[in-house]
């Protein structure tokens, strides 16, 4: 089916707006744009022409018009919004699966628990026998007269509690929990194959800048000759070769004396984009920004002579495999471990010592560095490049420390909620009739109270990220989401054993059990709901017509906006005061469509949640069976209610999201999860256990297991090494007789757009004109850039770190494609539509809607035409994916094999940073 542009409209209206909500949403846009390229070079004409020809004005238009993905859709489906979505719905999937395998593997158990009934002999252990129950002698004898089963568990939770203090004697049942131990570290392994070898599937789709480069740390900070690394990477940067071909060298610059007041301009920056462009309180925020940006110039041009590096490079080189072959010789196990290259055995003994990066005059070789895959452009925080480690660690201390300082304040009030919970439970046994069903509902406050404290954790954890320093966004994320994650775990789990901590209070009274039932079961289904209720949409609902601010949406406001359009916008030349009432407009349209935007999904909070359920649920599953089913159902719950939410509801993410966090979270899993599943079977089982030397030799077989699994077996070297077999037996498919060719950093930059170029993303080399640093490097040509040119144009660099930040951008594809105009392309009153594409641009959301305020309809091609779309030099059709990551291990390892197979440049989809938004 061929898509066509609609008609145009006449003018801004409410709906408009109301439509933009569903328009900004994710859609299949590479697909599609794919299909209409191949079309238009059918007809010997550019996907641009193309576009235009079918009466799309601009990108958003196109855009408006794709079809949504099924929410019933494999995730690999969704790939072109990166490896990151696609790997998180896996992860969850990894995670449900060993929920689920643990509750069967406990089966056995519950059948067990089912046939005893002697839990009331709990009542009759007290403190001293507490402490007695963990001795290698500690027993009792069961004494079932005037026992009184009222006031316990109930038999029915099928806990080890109903075998009684000392009476268990079966060696059937820590033996299940110690091979739960081992499933969860084979799963674990599993997933993390799985993970790997789907991020080289989804990145097989495209060539994009990453592909081509590495970030190498380590530097002196007085590296700042291009030419000295670029000589040292291509003499040292792949084993057995001394001609590597190094296309760029981008120097991290130090931005020391600036990072304070970027931090300022995009607080200022974000508190502007809550006002409404009239405010008079923008007035203020505005002046603010423009003295912080001139005290940006003005020191700048004093440091220029001070400048120096920040130690981090990033290193271009012209073939995706010299890339694969510098990472494999300085990313491996040894290298990290060792400063060594990989010796014999495929790599599983030591070699050489790789090559120090050489300083003075004559050159000697003194430091050591590390190299990395360098993240996409649009994800590395330059100005954080030049931190001093020792101002990191300080500043994670201090972090860390408040949110210690904020867990223990939410400790002490979900300790309060606990035992006011317990008052309840007294009430609620003291009470009949319609009275103890009150009581009975009062006491699941205190759950939804701690469930309500877990999102406060999640606010102020979110509020610290921002204080910390990170190399890239993906770092920041990952850092959040491990503060939610044990936050969360601590609030739900530890404060509720720290109120019940002796096993008569595990079974007895206001039991531990009924407590972990209850918060597991509220926990479990209620957190992945919470995410459906949109709070943040909701809040914005006060500048909406159905709002109650004084400055919400009126028909009134639109009917100006079209009388000021109407009038200016055909008018040229127009004076200064027409063009600032014309710009006013477009912020104001801007502003307005963020009040209708959807949320965009939030990853840090995703995984805490997810790892909350897991480890709360790994760590109560020898104490309540049931909880492991709990879990799978949560985590099954949050697997269909955040892809619905993300295919039907969010706004498109405003970059395409990498590998990294979903390998961190299971890296998490484990370190954590093996060796707390023994720790807790240890704690749960002992005292109901007569022989205490059954549970004691499986906790030693399962810790061991566990400790051995989290520190001795790299996963990332496992991965390396099975596919560097699986190459060794020939099934590398990037040996082809082409491949080199086809991945040819020269050829695959044009698919790129200007931001996506490490020399033209980095805020001093973006200021370098042309003629010094060009956008399409040249075969032959040495693009190093000399520090006396950086230096020179190093105000004008903070200038523009200054103009950047805080800036919201829209969405972006992978690949290379831009999504959105940059200021400086509008022509100001060509036609009626300009105003309507420069307030696309202005929202930091993605989609179409109308020519006036969403990018839809048709209309004279106009924005995008030269410079949004970079038409790479052909484009074939994109191979096929296999729709399930678990379907077929054995063939998806062999397809895999060590590297993905690429097209020519134009084989995948095109993906760009989006450009600057015009506010």
């Amino acid at each position: 089916m061929v898509l066509t542009a609609p008609p145009p409209p006449t003018g801004i209206t409410f709906k408009d707006f109301e439509e933009w909500t569903g328009n900004c949403g994710v859609k299949k846009v590479q697909k599609e744009f794919e299909q209409m390229a191949a079309d238009g070079q059918t007809k010997g004409r550019s996907a641009v022409e193309e576009m235009h020809a079918r009466g799309f004005k601009d990108f958003h238009a196109f855009q408006k018009k794709c079809d949504r993905f099924r929410v019933i859709c494999w995730p690999i489906e969704f790939a072109e919004l990166g490896s990151g979505y696609v790997l998180y719905f896996q992860f969850l999937a990894a995670l449900g699966v060993t929920l689920l395998a643990l509750f069967i593997l406990q089966i056995p158990a519950m059948v067990m628990y089912g046939q005893e009934d002697y839990i009331c002999g709990w009542h009759r252990h007290g403190s001293e026998a507490w402490r007695d129950s963990f001795k290698m002698s500690s027993t009792e004898v069961a004494d079932r007269e005037g026992c009184l089963e009222d006031n316990t568990a109930g038999v029915f939770y099928l806990t080890p509690g109903n075998f009684g203090p000392d009476q268990a004697t079966s060696d059937v049942i820590p033996v299940l929990y110690t091979v739960s131990v081992v499933v969860i570290c084979v799963v674990v392994f599993y997933a993390y194959q799985i993970l790997v070898i789907t991020d080289r599937k989804v990145d097989a789709e495209t060539t994009s800048p990453s592909d081509f480069a590495v970030m190498v740390s380590g530097l002196p900070a007085l590296a700042t000759d291009e030419k000295q690394i670029m000589q040292f990477f291509r003499e040292h940067a792949v084993l057995g070769k001394s001609d590597t071909e190094i296309v760029k060298v981008v120097i991290g610059w130090d931005a020391e004396e600036f990072r304070g007041k970027i931090a300022r301009i995009k607080i200022l920056r974000g508190e502007m984009l809550k006002l409404e462009p009239t405010d008079p309180k923008v007035q203020e925020l505005q002046k603010a920004l423009r003295d912080i940006s001139a005290h940006l110039s003005s020191a700048s041009a004093g440091r220029a002579s001070r400048m120096k590096s920040s130690g981090v490079v990033v290193v271009s080189f012209r073939f995706h495999d010299d890339q694969l072959a510098c990472l494999q010789r300085w990313g491996g196990f040894w290298a990290r471990w060792r400063y060594n290259d990989s010796g014999s055995l495929c790599g599983m003994l030591p070699g050489l010592e790789l090559p120090r990066f050489p300083i003075g005059d004559p050159p000697k070789p003194v430091f050591a560095v590390k190299v990395v895959k360098a993240a996409d452009p649009g994800d590395i925080v330059w100005e954080h490049l030049g931190v001093p480690r020792k101002l990191r660690w300080k500043r994670l201390a201090q972090t860390w420390s408040a949110m210690a300082g904020v867990l223990l304040v939410s400790f002490l009030v979900a300790w309060g909620l606990v035992l006011g919970k317990d008052g309840t439970g007294e009430q609620q046994r003291s009470s009949v009739g319609g009275e103890q069903t009150a009581w009975r509902a009062v006491s699941l406050i205190p759950s939804f109270l701690i469930l309500l404290n877990n999102v406060a954790i999640s606010l102020f954890a979110k509020w610290l990220g921002g204080k910390e320093f990170h190399d890239t966004n993906t770092d920041n994320e990952f850092s959040l989401a491990l503060k939610m994650s044990l936050g969360m775990i601590a609030n739900t789990a530890g404060v509720l054993y720290w109120c019940k901590a002796t096993p008569k209070e595990w079974y007895t009274g206001a039991s531990l059990v009924g407590e972990i039932f209850t918060m597991m079961a509220i926990n479990a289904m209620v957190s992945p709901m919470m995410n459906a209720i949109d709070i943040g949409w909701h809040v914005r609902r006060h500048y909406r017509p159905s709002g109650c601010s004084s400055r919400k949406l009126t028909q009134e406001k639109i009917d100006q906006w079209n009388e000021v359009v109407a009038r200016l916008a055909p008018k040229k030349p127009k004076s200064k005061e027409e063009e600032k009432e014309l710009e006013t407009v477009k912020k104001s349209v801007a502003f307005y469509k963020r009040a209708y935007e959807p949320s965009a999904m939030k990853t840090p909070r995703a995984y805490a949640n997810a790892l909350k359920t897991f480890v709360c649920c790994v760590i109560y599953s020898p104490l309540v069976p049931w909880v492991s089913l709990f879990g799978f159902g949560g985590i099954v719950l949050q697997y269909w209610v955040d892809k619905y939410l993300l295919l039907r509801w969010y706004k498109r993410p405003q970059r395409p999201v990498n590998a990294r966090m979903a390998m961190f979270a299971l890296l998490f899993i484990k370190y954590v999860a093996p060796g707390s599943l023994a720790l807790s079977m240890l704690l749960f089982l002992t005292p109901s256990w007569a022989s205490k030397p059954i549970v004691l030799s499986n906790f030693s077989t399962s810790i061991v297991l566990a400790v051995v699994f989290a520190l001795a077996v790299p996963l990332s070297m496992a991965s390396k090494t099975m596919l560097g077999c699986l190459a060794c037996l020939g099934f590398d498919v990037c040996s082809s007789s082409n491949a080199r060719e086809e991945q040819d950093y020269y050829k695959a930059q044009h698919m790129w757009s200007s931001e996506m170029k490490y020399h033209k993303d980095q805020f001093y080399y973006k200021k370098l004109p042309d003629s010094k640093n060009p956008e399409l490097l040249k075969l032959g040509t040495d693009a190093s850039v000399v520090a006396g040119d950086l230096r020179a144009v190093s105000g004008a660099g903070a200038q523009g770190m200054a103009d950047s930040a805080g800036v919201p951008q829209g969405p972006s594809l992978r690949g290379g494609l831009v999504t959105q105009v940059h200021a400086s392309d509008v022509v100001r009153g060509s036609s009626s539509h300009s105003l309507g594409s420069a307030a696309t641009s202005s929202s930091s959301g993605g989609g179409g809607g109308s020519a006036w305020c969403c990018g839809g309809g048709g209309g004279r091609p106009g924005m995008l035409a030269e410079h949004s779309l970079r038409e790479p030099p052909q484009l074939l059709p994109r191979p096929v994916l296999s729709p399930s990551p678990f379907e077929d291990a054995a063939a998806m390892l062999r397809a895999s094999a060590l590297g993905p197979r690429r097209g020519p440049p134009g084989t995948g989809p095109l993906t760009p940073r989006s450009a600057r938004s015009m506010i």
